[in-house]
């Protein structure tokens, strides 16, 4: 169960949010409390509060910003003093500190990352520690995968839901230097895009198998990207990618494909698609520019109809010669074989 009323006034009784907790603890329900206000005693008994250091500092009665350790032996005190299982404190750039029933503290580092927006972070916070418990994490993961959330939407303008594979892509590279926030779904990439294209952004794409990524494939991306602002690259899925290239292929997954492409600065998004072209992925990006190398014909570009149909324009750039997938397995094959 989830307490948040904004300030508005449900709770103004505390009976109310009282009775709530007891019928909810009584029925072994967890209950998350996003509070407002000094007045905590509403809250008494809940298994977890989540105040940002603002609303630690009104209740504590002093300043904790800059003092770890004052933050840490004020939050101890506060969640003895409300008989609370938890209290977890949001700090922002500082990440999170989460404090157990025994008093023992966990702090949990902010994901480095560009901030848009903070509008929501705190509803985004205990809407995934909800999620993760009602899943059956443990409180600590709980609250680290909440954190994770809370990165991904405060690089978004406004107020804005993640979706779930942004998180997916988040805890499976959480442990790594992969900008994971570039290698999300189709949904919540048109998202991503519909952002972009409010801001004023122009929106270039392109698309590929990119199976052994090569200096001819940076080339290409970087010269796409320079286009416009954004760059969306199609990466075609590891069935497509058989279909299309053989059993053999691809030789990286999927999944590695798509991570190398996202730690390139180039690249601002990375959406599979499972179709041999991307035709149906363009149809829904419709981006501004439509980028392919120049071993295409204008006429040979897929999507090239669709995209000057409502205004858009395809583009082809100079490949660099000498560089090719199949050219480099067949290296690879002849050193094997030669050794």
């Amino acid at each position: 169960m989830i307490l948040s009323d904004y300030g508005k006034g449900i709770f103004s009784t505390r009976t109310i949010a009282r009775d709530l907790i007891q019928t909810a603890r009584k029925a072994g329900l967890p209950v998350l409390v996003d509070p407002k206000g000094r007045d905590w005693q509403r809250y008494r008994g809940a298994t977890c509060i989540t105040p940002n250091t603002a609303e630690l500092e009104a209740v504590a009665g002093e300043a904790l910003e800059a003092d770890e350790a004052a933050l840490i032996a004020s939050g101890c005190r506060v969640r003895e003093d409300y008989e609370l299982d938890w209290l977890l404190v949001t700090r922002g750039a500082n990440g999170m500190c989460l404090i157990d029933a025994r008093n023992h503290h966990h702090l949990i580092p902010a994901q480095a990352r560009e901030v848009y927006d903070v509008s929501g972070a705190g509803d985004t916070v205990i809407a995934t520690l909800a999620a993760s418990l009602g899943a059956g994490d443990a409180f600590v993961e709980a609250a680290e995968t909440a954190n994770l959330a809370a990165g991904v939407v405060v690089g978004k303008l406004g107020t804005q839901p993640i979706y779930q594979s942004e998180l997916a892509s988040m805890l499976q590279f959480s442990d790594s230097s992969y900008p994971a926030t570039k290698l999300i779904g189709l949904e919540a990439g048109l998202a991503r895009v519909r952002e972009w294209k409010s801001a004023g952004d122009k929106v270039v794409f392109t698309n590929g198998c990119f199976d052994l990524l090569h200096p001819g494939h940076i080339s290409l991306l970087h010269k796409a990207r320079a286009y416009g602002d954004r760059l969306v690259v199609g990466l075609n899925s590891d069935a497509s990618v058989r279909r299309l290239k053989g059993q053999s292929r691809p030789f990286l997954s999927e999944q590695d494909r798509a991570a190398m492409l996202g730690a390139l600065e180039c690249v601002d998004l990375v959406i599979p698609f499972e179709e041999d072209t991307p035709l149906e992925l363009i149809d829904k990006v419709k981006p501004h520019i439509l980028v392919k190398g120049s071993d295409y014909t204008p006429e040979e570009v897929v999507g090239k109809a669709e995209v000057e149909a409502y205004g858009g324009c395809v583009r082809l750039v100079a490949l660099v010669e000498g560089y090719s997938t199949t050219g480099l397995s067949r290296k690879v094959n002849a050193a094997i074989t030669k050794k």
